[in-house]
């Protein structure tokens, strides 16, 4: 997904007891964001995107579950430490050559 000015960064976490809902959980993140744990993902989104995102994900959420999308403000990133992982694609336009 292009970032563009509107985009923010994403903190997306799950906790899904089942392995075939966790699994298609899994994989529709997968479409959107980048795995750096498990059961946790990033993604650069807008907040109608992010809410989308969260309200074709939530179907796949029983009780006992849990899923959270954290909005980090825009100068969080910068400020942020990571080790190892992929890293979230660079914010705004790029060429893949």
């Amino acid at each position: 997904m292009a970032a563009t000015q509107d985009t923010i960064t994403w903190v997306i976490a799950y906790d899904v007891g089942d392995n075939r809902r966790r699994a298609r959980l899994a994989a529709r993140l997968e479409k959107t964001g980048v795995r750096v744990q498990g059961s946790v993902f990033e993604a650069r989104l807008t907040p109608a995107q992010a809410k989308l995102l969260f309200e074709r994900l939530a179907p796949l959420v029983e009780r006992g579950d849990s899923l959270r999308l954290y909005a980090l403000p825009r100068n969080a990133v910068a400020k942020s430490m990571t080790l190892g992982g992929l890293p979230l694609p660079e914010d705004g336009p790029y060429w893949l050559l």
